[in-house]
């Protein structure tokens, strides 16, 4: 029984499959759950008059008992079967022409399957050039897509791979790029009739009015000087740049865009952001047999013959088989784009044969849809309107229009028809929903969440929903608000990496979390409790957690002072502060150290105020200028009842990350120096249930003396403890001692320098 969750099949040989592997995961770890079914099971599994029948039957199937809606196929026309429509009477005479859309066009217009032979003569998708209006259409197949099909022309695992790794890097790397609106539109010098390029080609810049819109025509200098080389250097020096889209319209043959690029030129690109590219010349995908040029043909035929036929009018041309070897497959500009190197193009739409009437048209409305990517966001979409809009305006049976007709077959889409145009957020709800702990300061309980669906974050919506736990079992409803892949694009303010959660207390509280994008098992940020701001950090269960015991003193800035660890994503390190004594007025500073894990030691300082003493504004020099405007900045909010920590927002480049501190000791200072009977005070903080503290002076050069006073700050004349010892090394040791305040004075009773202090307490 089929999993009624796939809304992405892909069907390939399995030969393809560990090539593959990578987009699978890909898929269904970003909201586009896939199925890979092998042409081999399909072949056991489904009936079919021959192999392309098979094919199309499989995916009606899973399309009506999987609601599966994009299908890609993978495989050239050597791997891949072909479904091959015939057109009689044309100006070449009898001509079979490719038609994906065999794949996509399932069923008649009662709703059952439609195998395109109504006559059961052999032949599918019939159109006969002479014999009035009811001969356009001698199959009666009603055209319209039910699914959306986008072909993968690769003959080797390899080329699967340049593929694949395109659309992983396409989906990630455009959301949120400027690139993805950036437009190249590259017309020939045709002004009229079937080859007004320049007009069809203003129409659709006029569509792509929100892309800024570089233009190549032909006709313009300073493109019409150029020869064929330079030109191409133009195209390709912008692809490498970055565009979203290239249009091209003019001439063209399997291998080149006349005028403009060849297939050769193609190895120029270094790109790593791919643009969707539409063409309305002839030929630049034909990625089956022959012709390389129109009165050619050579195949193999149903019958296992080699045909070879030139000349205009062929009436005996035999079937092609459906499946063709490699000696008679013709690599097209298609091909070049997606999967022959590993930079190029993510999509092509183009003809595999010579360009019909209404070819504009059909491009026109590709674009049309595509710039209106924020309503048909996945490329089969875009493909599926398009298709429906010509087959309704330019080629409905009736209209007497044969070349349009057989345009809706030959124009192909190749590349992923899933393919979520403007990209994807990097963090999905998969990395936000399920079970967090959050056991630090007051909080002791789960939070739980699961999927709620796809809802605008700008409104008043939510798309996780869950509840809270807390340590006694009460329950409290809570819901929270992830971007999406449905989400508007214009949230600029709204981070991939963030979340907002709201649990419903008898007044609803928020929390403002940023999970750390490396681990993805953590989350830390801000709540706000009765508009007061405090950290907050949420773990995966059976993480390492803060579970410190409560204390019901209130925060005095110096309880910020002490060594800090940072152990996750990015963060690597060991934070030092002091408390400032001598700094004055409302504003309490701190100065100390960031140590890296490589042991790089920087300058940090903070400061916080008398109003909200727990908020800590940080900063970390870590371009080493000793200038403040670059310095890292960190928001940070102390545990207010367990004093053991702090979380918050760091602020990279411009944007928030979420930031935990776990408190070592009360006090680490490294290279501490003075000079003779100069004079540092420290003030610290017992937490009730404490075992012990330990002062511990090491190192350096020197004779500086520790001076320890419980309830006032020492002097050379009134302290509790002091070792008497000359040098630099000092240990003093407390056993039991009492929650409540310390102080300690360290005098220089010579100058001394590279002096290290750590205060450590044992509970």
């Amino acid at each position: 029984m089929v999993n009624n969750k796939y809304p992405l099949i892909i069907i390939s040989p399995r030969g393809f499959n560990q090539a593959l592997a990578p987009l699978v995961e890909h898929k269904n770890s970003t909201g586009m759950p896939c199925l890979l079914v092998s042409l081999e099971d399909i072949q056991d599994r489904f009936y079919g008059k021959d192999f392309p029948e098979q094919v199309k039957r499989a995916i009606a199937h899973y399309n009506q008992e999987n609601k599966s809606r994009y299908f890609m196929l993978v495989g050239d026309t050597d791997i891949f079967p072909v479904r091959y429509i015939r057109g009689t009477n044309t100006e070449w005479n009898t001509r079979y022409y490719p038609s994906d859309l065999y794949y996509a066009d399932l069923y008649d217009n009662q709703g059952v399957f439609d195998d395109w032979d109504i006559d059961d003569d052999g032949y599918h998708g019939t159109t006969n050039f002479t014999g009035g209006d009811e001969r356009v259409n001698v199959d009666k197949i009603n055209l319209y897509p039910d699914v959306s099909v986008g072909r993968v022309p690769a003959s080797s695992p390899e080329e699967v791979t340049n593929y694949i790794n395109k659309v992983i890097g396409y989906e990630y790397g455009a959301w949120r790029s400027s690139w993805k609106k950036q437009a190249m539109i590259v017309s020939d010098h045709g002004t009229g009739g079937a080859f007004a390029h320049k007009i069809y080609a203003d129409e659709i810049s006029d569509l792509l009015k929100n892309f800024t819109t570089f233009k190549l025509y032909q006709n313009n200098q300073p493109y019409k000087d150029m020869d064929l080389q330079k030109r191409a250097m133009v195209i390709t020096g912008k692809v490498n740049d970055g565009i979203g889209v290239l249009a091209h319209l003019g001439h063209g043959n399997p291998h080149s865009w006349a005028h403009f690029l060849n297939i050769q030129k193609l190895s120029d690109l270094s790109n790593s952001k791919y643009p969707i590219v539409s063409t309305i010349a002839c030929l630049t995908a034909n990625f089956h047999y022959g012709p390389e040029i129109f009165q050619q043909d050579n195949y193999l035929t149903t019958d296992g013959n080699v045909w070879f036929g030139q000349g205009a009018k062929k009436a005996n041309r035999p079937m092609p088989a459906s499946i063709q070897p490699g000696r008679f497959d013709v690599e097209s500009m298609a091909e070049g784009f997606l999967v022959k190197h590993k930079y190029g193009a993510v999509a092509y739409m183009g003809s595999v044969a010579k360009g019909e009437h209404g070819g504009a048209a059909l491009q026109k409305y590709f674009i049309e849809f595509f710039a209106r990517q924020m309503e048909w966001h996945k490329l089969g979409d875009i493909w599926a309107n398009a298709m429906r809009k010509f087959i309704d305006n330019e080629a409905l049976p009736g209209m007497g229009f044969y070349y349009a007709y057989l345009h809706l077959h030959k124009v192909i889409l190749f590349g992923d028809p899933s393919l979520r145009v403007g990209g994807i957020p990097r963090w999905q709800k998969h990395h936000f929903s399920g079970e967090w702990d959050i056991c630090h300061d007051g909080w002791r309980g789960k939070i739980k969440l699961t999927d709620a669906g796809d809802h605008p974050i700008d409104g008043p919506f939510y798309n996780l929903k869950g509840e809270y736990i807390n340590s006694k079992g009460d329950v409290y409803e809570a819901y929270a608000t992830v971007i999406s892949i449905n989400s508007p694009r214009d949230l600029n303010s709204w981070h991939d990496h963030q979340m907002k959660l709201v649990v419903k207390f008898d007044e609803e509280q928020e929390f403002l979390l940023y999970l750390h994008t490396q681990s993805k098992n953590e989350m830390s940020g801000v709540t706000y409790w009765r508009n007061q701001p405090f950290g907050v950090a949420m773990f995966r269960p059976g993480m390492t957690q803060l579970n410190g015991v409560r204390d019901s003193k209130m925060v005095e800035p110096w309880l910020l002072s002490g060594e800090y660890q940072m152990s996750h994503d990015g963060w690597r390190g060991r934070l030092n502060l002091a408390y400032d004594f001598s700094a004055k007025g409302n504003k309490h500073r701190f100065t100390g150290n960031y140590i890296t894990a490589d042991g790089e030691n920087l300058l940090a300082y903070g400061e916080t105020n008398q109003e909200q003493p727990h908020i800590l504004k940080l900063f970390i020099d870590f371009n080493k200028t000793n200038k403040r405007a670059d310095d890292q900045k960190f928001d940070l909010y102390f545990y207010t009842q367990t004093k053991d920590g702090m979380a918050g927002i760091a602020h990279w480049n411009n944007i928030p990350f979420g930031a935990r501190l776990t408190k070592l000791s009360p006090l680490h200072l490294t290279n501490m120096e003075g000079k003779k009977g100069s004079i540092r005070h420290f003030q610290l903080y017992i937490p009730s249930g404490s075992s012990r503290i330990t002062f511990k002076m090491t190192g350096g050069i020197g004779d500086p003396d520790i001076y320890v006073r419980f309830k006032d700050r020492p002097s050379l004349t009134e302290y509790d403890y002091r070792p008497y010892i000359s040098g630099s090394e000092e240990n003093i040791v407390i056993n039991s001692p009492s929650s409540g305040f310390i102080y300690a004075m360290v005098h220089g009773y010579t100058d001394f320098k590279d002096i290290e202090l750590e205060v450590s307490l044992l509970h």
